[in-house]
């Protein structure tokens, strides 16, 4: 797709333009053209590229046909042209406006300074006392966030989608602008992004030709009325933003359920580790008859706390092809909180809309599901393949199936198809954290393009590789002490380590740290320390008091990724691992660690080797204390670089976090204009009930009970003036 930058220039040369060019990051856009208001043999610029080209164009800023000349003067080769004369504006914002062309979107418009259905004020400024960037920061406090559908062409910058606007046909601009909306094309104006054009004043008034309903919604009820009074008000001062407003980070919205475990630690490490966006966790809440009865908002910082909750009326059994109430939930959210990506961690409770919402999608692969409805893809020995027949019988006779028992075999073999299907066309990428999950996922899933698999470790939070680092102890060469973290089950190797105990507490001390309430071993015994539960803020400190020689981890299924490994190793613990999944990733036998078949036989043999080589325990040691162990930042910089280099919008969320913490004096110039200019009273009022109503709506600070009642109360009141 061909995208041409279209710089307005009335100067001679065409060089004085090189700034502007800089600025707006050229390589964005695959033409450069210069309209200028010369002859081309007059113009010194062309040194300025091969991809450059100047075109002769007679056009004032004050033209009825402005836009019409310049789209009839754009090669027909260009798809897509951003047009801007040679003024003040931040780059990366009005960049971001190109996300809202579409085939039914002709033009998006920047905020202007005088255009009565874009200007960023009450009435054109006689002085802008605030520069672009300025204007901007105020705006993360004050935009309404929402792209408006006007009836004409409005400033004199915007983006144009010239395959929709050539086959538009008029004399001037408003007739143009009328030939779109025919063929079903709208002209946007957002207050993502604010050019200041009073150098280069468009007309300042609506067409006299205009219909009187649509002038009379423009004049008295714009929209952006909530956001033109304080944006007034803070330009007539010269009023600094205040530094928080700088902050206007990304928002990843990252898809979860609600049962926490290693999934959401990740998505925890994950979120802390990436100060530059700010992160939503969407959660499913259900029980064993249906995973998504319900779905919870939450800032990443505060789990305890949603930030809104729905209920839906048609429960989500396991997980949906598509659900017309999931989706309304999702492009709320991504509206209210100008989401950038979706990082789904689970599909349990979720919807595929997931994948089609129009965002940039990562999906990590914590488990198998959904190929796989046990998760772990494991009926006796870790499978290979699962066909229709494997499936049903699995369904049948696996004891690991204990999720969605509801479901019948041919409910997940038509999700698989449709997931599969869905990853391929929206072009979701994959994420493993071990090069077994990716092999086994290939396996299972043979449509499956391995180019679309990327391998990505977990990472621990820098915080905790500190605390590791500062609890590490001097060990000998002796066998002494064993350790084995986490809580215990059959798939965990429940089994192996009851068979093993008791020939282990003959010769070593064992401890068992956050292993539950387990009646595997004897309550008291001079070798055995039972710690049912621990804080895992705590787990450096309390291994730094043990000071275990070996770990142990005996999972009889193939694990992902495993977290214990990666805090034993950060502890500079060898560890004996049975020899599946991403334990066979991530230790080299005999190197730093030892693998072993999923056997108390196996276990018993290994350690009385170990036992009679002192020196390999020391060794392994050594070794893993001198590999850099991969953090969460490590694993967030992996992340960012799958995702896409395009312009996204403004964080609304980080703005309306930001104000739980902020004073309260730029919200008092939020409040709506009394009196303006020639504006009736009734219809000023008017405004204020629209302003009203939307505060309350987004207000963190008014009971969620009472907004219902508040809403219905100013829409009464608005309905008397709709009368009148």
């Amino acid at each position: 797709m061909r995208t041409a930058l279209c710089i307005l220039s009335e100067e001679k040369d065409v060089a004085s333009t090189h700034d502007l060019l800089d600025v707006l990051a050229a390589d964005f856009f695959s033409d450069i053209l210069f309209l200028v208001n010369a002859k081309p043999d007059e113009c010194s610029g062309s040194e300025v590229g091969t991809s450059t080209r100047l075109i002769n164009l007679d056009i004032r800023y004050s033209d009825e046909d402005y836009w019409t000349k310049i789209i009839g003067c754009l090669p027909s080769e260009i798809d897509l042209a951003l047009v801007i004369p040679n003024v003040a504006f931040c780059t990366r914002r009005l960049l971001n406006l190109r996300a809202l062309l579409s085939d039914s979107v002709a033009a998006v418009f920047p905020l202007s300074t005088s255009h009565p259905a874009s200007r960023a004020f009450l009435e054109p400024p006689k002085d802008i006392r605030l520069n672009p960037e300025q204007i901007e920061r105020w705006l993360n406090r004050f935009a309404v966030m929402t792209p408006l559908e006007i009836p004409v062409f409005a400033g004199t910058s915007a983006w144009l989608n010239l395959k929709t606007l050539k086959n538009c046909s008029g004399d001037n601009d408003l007739e143009i602008a009328e030939a779109a909306r025919q063929c079903g094309q709208s002209l946007l104006v957002s207050d993502e992004a604010y050019v200041d054009d009073a150098a280069h004043q468009p007309s300042g008034a609506l067409p006299t030709s205009l219909a009187p309903a649509i002038r009379e919604a423009l004049l008295t009820r714009h929209p952006y009325t909530a956001s033109r009074h304080p944006l007034s008000e803070v330009n007539e001062r010269g009023e600094q933003p205040p530094s928080e407003l700088s902050q206007a980070p990304k928002v990843i919205l990252h898809i979860s359920h609600s049962w926490g475990g290693g999934l959401a630690r990740w998505i925890s490490d994950y979120a802390a580790a990436d100060s530059s966006n700010l992160h939503l966790i969407l959660k499913s809440i259900g029980d064993w008859d249906a995973s998504g009865k319900s779905h919870k908002l939450f800032d990443s910082r505060d789990e305890n706390n949603p930030l809104k909750s729905w209920l839906l009326t048609t429960p989500i059994i396991s997980s949906s092809t598509g659900s017309y109430e999931y989706g309304n939930i999702l492009n709320e959210i991504i509206a209210q909180h100008a989401v950038s990506a979706i990082f789904v961690s689970t599909l349990i409770g979720h919807s595929l809309d997931v994948y089609t919402a129009g965002l940039p999608s990562l999906h990590v692969l914590h488990d198998f599901y959904p190929w796989c409805p046990p998760l772990y893809a494991t009926w006796d020995t870790p499978c290979e393949s699962c066909n229709s027949r494997r499936l049903t019988e699995c369904l049948d006779a696996n004891p690991a199936h204990r999720f969605f028992t509801d479901q019948t075999p041919r409910n997940f073999l038509s999700f698989r198809t449709a997931f599969i299907a869905t990853v391929a066309s929206e072009d979701v990428s994959l994420i493993a954290p071990t090069p077994s999950v990716k092999k086994r996922w290939l396996q299972l899933a043979g449509d499956l393009d391995p180019a679309r698999i990327s391998v990505i470790p977990h990472g621990l939070n820098k915080a905790t590789l500190s605390e590791f680092e500062r609890n590490k102890w001097n060990t000998g060469t002796t066998l002494k002490k064993i350790v084995i973290l986490g809580k215990l089950s059959a798939a965990k190797g429940e089994g192996i380590l009851r068979s093993a105990l008791p020939a282990l507490l003959e010769k070593y001390e064992v401890a068992l740290l956050g292993c539950g309430d387990t009646a595997i071993a004897p309550r008291k015994h001079k070798n055995l320390t039972l710690v049912p539960d621990y804080d895992a803020h705590n787990l450096p400190q309390l291994l730094g008091e043990l000071q275990p020689d070996c770990g142990l981890l005996l999972s009889t299924v193939p694990e992902t990724f495993s977290y214990t490994l990666s805090e034993l190793h950060a502890a500079g613990i060898p560890t004996i691992a049975t020899r599946l999944g991403a334990f066979a990733d991530r230790i080299e036998d005999g190197v730093n660690g030892w693998l072993i078949e999923p056997s108390a036989t196996a276990l018993l043999e290994l350690i009385k080797d170990l036992e009679t080589t002192p020196d390999r325990l020391h060794s392994a040691r050594l070794t893993i204390l001198a590999a850099p162990q991969q953090s969460a930042s490590d694993m967030v910089r992996a992340y960012t670089d799958l995702l896409p280099d395009r312009p996204t919008f403004r964080s609304k969320t980080a703005m309306t976090l930001i104000q739980r913490v902020s004073d309260d004096r730029t919200q008092a110039m939020a409040e709506p204009v009394i009196g303006s200019g020639e504006r009736a009273y009734a219809q000023v009022l008017y405004s204020f009930l629209e302003y009203t109503e939307g505060k309350l709506q987004n207000s963190l600070k008014v009971p969620t009970w009472l907004k219902p009642v508040g809403r219905m109360l100013l829409r009464s009141c608005r309905r008397f003036f709709d009368r009148g």
